[in-house]
């Protein structure tokens, strides 16, 4: 039966501890895993140590096979996970200047622990190939010595810190209903919420850096909540969700 072979050679200078070892093997593994869960290639794929070979550390891995699951879905899975992690390299490696649709914080993270061992060893080298079939011509998708890896790595984790800053995008002139208030100046949103049904029903933290907002709303007589409030808002997310809105700008309030 054919096989497709994940390739990874490590050509180190000084042993490799164990633990580095494991955890960049492990990275692998949950990197694979990731990806065919994200193209429906099955939840239960795996790789398995197929082969350990001379030559510094060479380690060939194969996939599992699910019952359920044709043997032609497995090798295609071995073989767009290559092409996975060719364009993750690529766009680290700065060689495209397009993201991977398939990179994430854990892909980033992942690709880190991976090429770890070849960080701490000065003058290694890593390469990480796949073979689509014994005999068949390899396909290099991850290749580089301890000194680019360690670049790449930087790259990686400046990546992964600006993926996870609070994304923000502003909405001019927002309506937006009160849900709780509280005594203060309203800049750190303690205590303060509404909805902008517009953007999500449910209530959201009010941070307010215009004063007039809060003003209208602790120094009129008349209870808060039964008007409407119009401002420019800066809707705060964190990935997909939304953190808190931002008023910039406040205009009136109104009777709904």
């Amino acid at each position: 039966m054919e096989e497709n072979t994940i390739e990874i050679h490590f050509s180190n200078n000084k042993p490799i501890e164990l633990v580095d070892l494991a955890n960049s093997m492990t990275a692998l593994e949950n990197e694979f895993h990731n990806f065919c869960e994200k193209k429906d290639s099955g939840a239960d794929a795996k790789l398995y140590v197929k082969e350990v070979r001379k030559g510094s550390v060479i380690i060939d891995l194969i996939s599992s096979v699910p019952a359920l699951m044709p043997l032609v879905d497995n090798l295609n899975a071995v073989t767009e996970f290559g092409g996975h992690l060719g364009g993750l390299f690529s766009f680290l490696s700065g060689k495209s200047s397009e993201k991977p649709a398939t990179m994430d914080v854990e892909s980033l993270r992942n690709f880190r622990k991976i090429v770890r061992p070849v960080v701490k060893d000065s003058g290694s080298h890593i390469s990480v190939s796949v073979k689509d079939s014994p005999g068949a011509v390899v396909n290099v998708v991850l290749d580089g010595d301890d000194r680019q890896m360690s670049t790449y790595s930087a790259k990686a984790k400046s990546e992964e810190d600006l993926s996870q800053i609070p994304k923000v995008e502003s909405i001019e002139k927002a309506v937006i209903l009160l849900t709780q208030i509280r005594n203060g100046d309203g800049k750190n949103g303690v205590g303060d919420r509404g909805t902008i049904s517009s953007v999500c029903k449910s209530p959201k933290k009010l941070i307010s850096v215009d004063d007039n907002f809060k003003k209208s709303i602790l120094e009129a007589p008349e209870n808060a909540f039964d008007y409407g409030y119009v401002a420019d808002v800066e809707v705060v997310r964190n990935g997909d969700s939304i953190v808190a809105y931002r008023i910039t700008k406040f205009y009136e309030r109104f009777e709904p």
